[in-house]
């Protein structure tokens, strides 16, 4: 009996032996359950295999070896490590000793309130608290199927698994849209289960500004915040408000800038970190390596590659393990690469979203579309001269980039305004349903021989058709 101001805790079922010189006990087997956090000692308890010593001074002690038993909650006997010690605590459910960590984490965790979720990983105690922790410091998964397959997939090394609600730290997320996917790969990820709702929000690492990537609509996208009512099956994103509230940024995965190029050459590494991953992958074939590959390839230092890879893996370039120094290199980076070297064609679309209150944009997932709220301006193409104002700030991205949209197109020497237009990105033609008017531009010299845009005094009125942009 380890009895304290704070707790009252048993160990059964052992044998050993006491030295009153050293005022030590060295025993060997025995149970050791979790009545002193108010969890009965049939529900949970840890069976001792090795043997174990502790002081009979100080009110803990630790096993190495042995097994837990979790009714409802593990599949059976679990292997791992038991600690225990008296400390205050306010209640039962503050306590944080004792505390069960198991070897691997490979435990299919069952108990879990929604049928459909899945967990596969760690399985630690703390107190009553049951989280995802492993002696190995491996990645656990938890998954949601849904009727046509699964819903999300989330991997973290820290899932914290209560009643109502299941977190994750830096999880790295995987959002299934039919045969596509949308992905982050460090968020902090919440679910509550009563509500079937989930929040993704930035995490406080250096991923923390790394876009989402949609394979689905082929854009990357920035957003503080996400939250996603799984019953009406709508994804909403938000940025953070306020006085300097950042835009939402959408940007085409064939997006190209020079300016954005030069900055993909990161501080203080000498050399061009983008440039050296796509030589890479050009050079040998592979778009998935370590980090010792790229070292010993260009004789280069390797904690400024590391350092590099994560500047990339910031900048949604690359996915970095720095845990075991996996790089996968993300096609986009080879693309910017080839765009610079003019190898490769490129867009210039990248549209920003600021808007207070309402989600920057919204996803349907039945009807496959992205609205997207707050938007003065879509500049589609620089050397075409092609660029959206949409009515009320409000575009709609349809798969693979195509967008609806109510407003004014500007193309070239023509500016048209209407209702029910389609771009289709793929082929750079403008479904045009309804066109209210028509208005053309010549390009003339002022006083002072600078070529200028000037506005003819007449324009083609009520009119239908599809236009292309080239």
């Amino acid at each position: 009996l380890f009895a304290t101001l704070y707790d009252s805790a048993i160990l059964t079922e052992t044998k050993g032996t006491y030295s009153m010189r050293d005022k030590i006990f060295v025993g060997e087997s025995g149970r050791f359950d979790w009545t002193s956090v108010g969890l009965s000692k049939d529900s949970v308890y840890f069976d001792i295999t090795a043997p174990y010593f502790f002081k009979a001074t100080r009110p803990e002690f630790k096993v190495e070896q042995g097994y837990i038993t979790y009714w409802g909650r593990t599949p059976g006997k679990v292997a791992g490590m038991l600690e225990f010690k008296s400390v205050p605590h306010r209640s039962d459910v503050d306590a944080v000793w004792p505390r069960f960590t198991s070897y691997e984490n490979n435990i299919r965790s069952a108990g879990l309130a929604n049928p459909k979720l899945s967990f596969t990983g760690g399985f630690s105690m703390q107190g009553r608290k049951v989280s995802s922790s492993s002696l190995n410091s491996g990645m656990s998964t938890l998954e949601l199927d849904g009727e046509a397959g699964k819903r999300f997939v989330v991997q973290s090394r820290s899932f914290d698994l209560q009643d109502s609600l299941i977190v994750a730290k830096q999880g790295n997320l995987m959002i299934f849209h039919e045969s596509d996917t949308l992905s982050h790969p460090s968020v902090d990820f919440r679910y509550y289960l009563s509500e079937e709702r989930v929040e993704l929000s930035k995490t406080k690492s250096h991923l923390k500004d790394a876009p989402y990537a949609s394979t689905y609509f082929d854009v990357d996208f920035s957003s503080d915040q996400i939250r996603w009512d799984l019953e009406n099956d709508s994804l909403n994103f938000y940025t953070a408000g306020g006085v300097s509230q950042s835009p939402m940024v959408i940007e085409s995965v064939d997006h190209f800038d020079y300016d954005d190029f030069f900055l993909l050459g990161g501080v203080g590494v000498t050399f061009h970190p983008l440039r050296l991953v796509a030589a890479y992958v050009q050079r040998f074939g592979v778009n998935t390596f370590n980090v010792g590959d790229l070292v010993q390839a260009y004789k280069k230092d390797y904690n400024e590659v590391r350092k590099a890879m994560d500047f990339l893996s910031s900048k949604g370039m690359v996915l970095y393990d720095p845990m075991n120094g996996t790089v996968t290199v993300k096609p986009k980076a080879v693309h910017v690469v080839n765009s610079y070297n003019e190898k490769s064609d490129y867009d210039n679309l990248k549209l920003h979203s600021v808007i207070q209150g309402a989600p920057n944009a919204s996803v349907s997932f039945s009807k496959g579309e992205m609205l997207v709220r707050g938007v003065e301006e879509v500049d589609v193409s620089d050397s075409l001269n092609f660029n959206i104002k949409p009515d009320s700030g409000i575009i709609t991205i349809l798969r693979n980039r195509d967008i609806k949209f109510n407003g004014i197109i500007t193309a070239g020497k023509f500016e048209m305004l209407g209702k029910d237009f389609t771009f289709k990105y793929d082929s750079f033609l403008i479904d045009l349903k309804h066109i209210d008017s028509i208005r053309f531009y010549v390009t003339e010299k002022n006083a002072r021989g600078r070529a200028v845009r000037k506005r003819v005094n007449n324009a083609l009125v009520s009119a239908d058709s599809t236009a292309a942009v080239a």
